[in-house]
């Protein structure tokens, strides 16, 4: 199963617009950091699908628009929701949509495939899948150190396995501007040691041990 979001290059003129703006926002805003999530060669990901791609959520740009994902999208804007303790909706998508161009531009740093979307496209996916992910973590952190507690239901311990997926990431370094972009205004569950947490669950829950 392939990614149905294709992010080749377009003969239209709005795909050659946007790269052009990507370029030259790449050269406004540069940044000393290679991409951190690569894309699966397709003579592996055709040979063995589900061994690549998330089966129940996507969560970065190469996945979140799959159409056999989108059940889960319901299930994580309400998340983000209660999370942040949304009350004025309209000042949340206003903050949302008037992200700073420097953050599109970490976002395509950490991607190593070209992504065919205008600035607040990118910005909503990332936003709202790097809270989500940032709650399942915080969620599963706190059942790990509590065995007794029942932080993580079980259809979001169901979500684990597809978030270790090479390309079903978001980089930490995105998670830390999170804040940031949302100017301070909602409470983020992001800890300190969010990478630390990101690390431990991987290496609980990978198919093979980990050393």
């Amino acid at each position: 199963m392939s990614s149905n979001f294709s992010s080749n290059s377009s003969t239209s003129n709005g795909s050659h617009r946007s790269w052009a703006e990507q370029t030259k926002d790449r050269y406004r805003h540069p940044y000393d950091i290679g991409p951190s999530v690569f894309e699966v060669p397709k003579r592996l990901s055709d040979t063995k699908p589900d061994a690549y791609a998330p089966r129940k959520v996507g969560l970065g740009p190469y996945h979140h628009l799959r159409p056999d994902l989108q059940l889960m999208t319901n299930k994580k804007r309400d998340t983000v929701k209660d999370l942040l303790k949304i009350e004025d909706i309209e000042e949340f998508i206003r903050i949302v949509e008037n992200c700073p161009i420097s953050f599109e531009a970490k976002i395509r740093s950490c991607y190593s495939r070209s992504i065919d979307l205008d600035r607040e496209s990118l910005a909503w996916i990332v936003i709202i899948d790097a809270i989500f992910l940032l709650h399942l973590v915080q969620a599963y952190s706190e059942k790990r150190s509590d065995h007794c507690s029942s932080s993580t239901s079980s259809s979001d311990e169901s979500f684990l396995g597809d978030i270790v997926m090479l390309e079903n990431q978001i980089p930490t370094l995105l998670m830390e501007e999170i804040p940031k972009v949302l100017q301070y205004k909602y409470p983020v569950p992001q800890g300190k040691d969010i990478g630390e947490a990101l690390c431990r669950l991987c290496y609980d829950i990978a198919p093979i041990e980990i050393e």
